[in-house]
């Protein structure tokens, strides 16, 4: 009976010392993650249009010659405090959360915001997306279409 609890009690100390050792690791994966960041994650060039799409294919001419890309929004369900629900819910009734997405032509995203509550309207959440949140502006003579 000794040797059981002795092995339960060393397993119990592993255990704990795993969940440590665990939470020491996300730490350090955030921290690098968060340092390479710069050096490794970049936005694609706002400056050039992609061609390679838009000479292949005649039936985005001449509408979408300046185009670099689409913006969009979406409502991802929710379940938040019962404090403030009222401001996460949509036009639908349902609880959500506002996703605001830039996606390039070759369908790869540029830009993504989100949390915004479900009844906050998509020009709003935009309009604070190019003031507070990095959002990449075009630059002249170029333009996002809005996805519908």
């Amino acid at each position: 009976m000794n040797e059981f609890s002795s092995a339960s009690e060393h397993e119990e100390e592993d255990r704990s010392s795993e969940n440590e050792l665990s939470d020491d690791d996300q730490v350090l994966a955030v921290a690098v993650i968060a340092m390479a960041a710069n050096k490794f994650i970049r936005p694609l060039d706002y400056t050039e249009v992609q061609h390679l799409i838009m000479e292949h294919s005649y039936k985005y001419r001449p509408w979408f010659d300046d185009c670099i890309g689409a913006i969009g929004g979406t409502h991802v369900p929710c379940m938040p405090r019962e404090e403030n629900s009222e401001t996460w819910i949509n036009r639908k009734g349902v609880n959500s959360q506002n996703v605001l997405a830039a996606c390039s032509f070759n369908m790869k995203f540029t830009y993504m915001l989100a949390g915004y509550e479900g009844s906050c309207h998509d020009t709003r959440m935009l309009e604070e997306a190019i003031a507070f949140h990095g959002f990449p502006i075009p630059s002249p003579g170029k333009i996002i279409c809005h996805m519908i």
